[in-house]
C-alpha cells in the first residue's frame, strides 16, 4: 500500500520539524507561484505526477487561500487543506509548530464560505 500523498505547494521546501510531522505523506513539493488558483491546482498535479493529493499544505498569498480552498473543494472534496500556522518576532517570521486546516461551509444565508481549526498531522479524516 502507498503512504498518502502531500502537496507542498511553494517555492519554498519544508522544513526539517515540518518534514518530520508530514513523515506518514510522500511530499511533492509545487513550485505553485501562479496568481490564477486554476493554474496553481495544474501546477500542484502535474508536481504530484497527476494524482490528487490526500493532504495539501497550501503556502500563498492570504487573498489567494479561501478561493483556492473551494476550488480545490469542488473538485477533490476529500483533500485535506491546511496551512502552517506563522509567528512573528522581532519581523522575523518563523513556523509555529503547528497547523490550522481550512474546510468548506453553507452558511445560513447560502452563501459558501470557509471555517478554521487546528489541526495535526495524525488527523487523516
Amino acid at each position: 500500500m502507498t503512504s498518502p500523498l502531500c502537496a507542498w505547494a511553494s517555492r519554498h521546501e519544508p522544513t526539517p520539524e515540518q518534514r518530520r510531522q508530514l513523515a506518514a505523506y510522500t511530499i511533492c513539493q509545487a513550485n505553485a507561484r501562479e496568481l490564477d488558483i486554476r493554474l496553481m491546482w495544474l501546477d500542484i498535479l502535474h508536481a504530484c505526477a497527476n494524482r490528487i493529493p490526500d493532504l495539501l499544505v497550501l503556502i500563498t498569498r492570504h487573498e489567494q487561500v479561501t478561493p483556492m480552498v473551494k476550488f480545490v473543494f469542488s473538485l477533490a472534496p476529500n483533500v485535506i487543506i491546511v496551512r502552517p500556522i506563522m509567528q512573528e518576532n522581532a519581523g522575523e517570521w518563523y513556523w509555529s509548530g503547528r497547523w490550522r486546516r481550512y474546510f468548506v461551509v453553507r452558511r445560513r444565508t447560502g452563501q459558501i464560505g470557509t471555517l478554521q481549526q487546528d489541526w495535526t498531522p495524525e488527523e487523516r479524516v
